[in-house]
């Protein structure tokens, strides 16, 4: 494509349209690499173009854009460039719920070194301090006087209150709970302010103190089991180990050792599946308990983000053991039913699959079992990427749980092949009245 035929195609409103549709599938599949990417050249066609003085309007749109797509591949940017976005156009990052900030800063500190962390963190929080942005719609109050609600003026009533240092949890409680400023704003309001403190908060510590620490450590003292995450030790479940050892016991001993309040059928079903997996199943014993360990540390938060942001970070252990919880709380249908980013993602890579139709019928009952079936079909090899093989393994496991917790209904999904040595996921066949699983 020409220069020329640049210019005019990105004038066109319907090829602005485009790009805007392509962004917001970018945010709800978390493809940040093709985020990444659009950004760099809008940003080098609009320069090349002059678009800030010859269509200026459009240059605002596009604009928008590209720090949508800047936010959402935070990691892959420069130091300048975070600095830049911090400093400029914060608002947008943190209103935005399916931005994963959080998460995308702490991959980036990841690559640094880290004699370079604690500068960086330096750099983002004056950055956040110096932002003019307009984030609320009411003044606030700032050395007795009222002053615009910017971004940097909302850190320093921040400061002025509770000061530069390391804040404790209780004088934060309290902040949010008596601050004038604060009782001012509304629901929105408070959930967007309360993310930036949070975040400035976080950038307080540094990288060489346990709580600031990017890095997850392991703990294997003797009742002391664990993970270190941001300075609090996360000890293992022991119910989640029992309940992994107990799976573990089934696997080996072929079904001998019956689950209470299941029926004859269910454990002849059980006991059959363990049967054929007994030579072939011995499972890791660090990922296990790495999983029992996560499952521990999943408690009282919302699955549906939960396991958005596992997958969406590439986080194996983390979106299996997320799974898993669900089967075993005979709660996998939830999250196949929720709405949100992960339904929006499954609904594209339904209807690649197998058509609009059956995507019509997935929106009228999410709930069938055949959806179940595909949904981790969806998680496991689509998004995971783990081989055929691994993921119909792990989906034993899934059914297994959901098994020990009294539903059946998932056995047939996946089962082992002792002619082949090989986990197989049953087959998806698509009918007149949807889908059905095939085995």
């Amino acid at each position: 494509m020409t220069g020329t035929d640049w210019q005019k195609k990105l004038a066109d409103p319907q090829f602005l349209g485009s790009v805007d549709k392509a962004v917001n599938q970018f945010v709800i599949f978390g493809h940040k690499d093709l985020a990444f990417t659009l950004s760099k050249k809008l940003n080098s066609l609009l320069n090349k173009y002059d678009f800030v003085n010859n269509q200026p309007d459009l240059y605002k749109k596009y604009k928008k854009l590209i720090i949508l797509c800047q936010w959402l591949s935070l990691s892959l940017l420069s130091e300048t460039e975070i600095v830049g976005l911090f400093q400029s156009d914060a608002r947008e990052g943190f209103s935005n719920e399916d931005i994963l900030l959080e998460s995308e800063m702490r991959i980036r500190l990841l690559t640094m070194m880290f004699d370079g962390r604690d500068s960086f963190k330096g750099k983002i929080r004056k950055a956040l301090e110096e932002n003019e942005q307009i984030l609320t719609a009411h003044s606030i109050i700032l050395h007795t006087k009222p002053v615009q609600p910017t971004i940097g003026n909302w850190i320093k009533s921040y400061n002025e209150v509770l000061g530069t240092g390391v804040i404790d949890n209780l004088k934060l409680s309290k902040f949010y709970i008596e601050n004038q400023n604060i009782k001012q704003l509304n629901n929105n309001e408070k959930k967007v302010i309360k993310r930036i403190f949070d975040f400035y908060e976080l950038m307080k510590y540094s990288s060489y103190h346990a709580k600031g620490m990017e890095e997850r450590i392991g703990i294997d003292d003797p009742g002391r089991e664990g993970t270190i995450i941001n300075g609090v030790l996360e000890k293992f479940d022991p119910r989640s180990i029992k309940e992994t050892e107990k799976l573990s016991r089934l696997i080996n001993d072929s079904g001998k050792e019956e689950i209470s309040g299941m029926s004859d059928e269910t454990k002849a079903a059980i006991s059959k599946n363990l049967e054929q997996i007994k030579k072939l199943y011995k499972g890791d014993k660090q990922q296990e308990q790495a999983i029992a360990d996560l499952i521990k540390n999943l408690s009282g938060q919302s699955a549906v983000q939960s396991l958005f942001q596992a997958v969406n970070e590439g986080n194996t252990n983390k979106t299996i053991a997320i799974l898993r919880l669900l089967a075993k709380e005979k709660k996998l249908v939830e999250i196949v039913s929720a709405s949100g980013q992960l339904r929006s993602m499954f609904q594209g890579y339904l209807e690649a699959q197998y058509g609009k139709e059956i995507t019509e019928k997935f929106n009228q009952d999410p709930k069938q079992i055949p959806f179940i079936f595909c949904f981790l079909q969806f998680i496991l090899n689509d998004k995971l990427d783990l081989s055929d093989q691994e993921s119909a393994r792990q989906a034993v496991h899934i059914a297994n749980y959901s098994a020990a917790a009294g539903d059946d209904q998932y056995l047939k999904m996946a089962y082992a092949d002792e002619s082949t040595g090989r986990f197989e996921w049953a087959e998806v066949v698509k009918g007149q009245d949807g889908l059905a699983i095939k085995r």
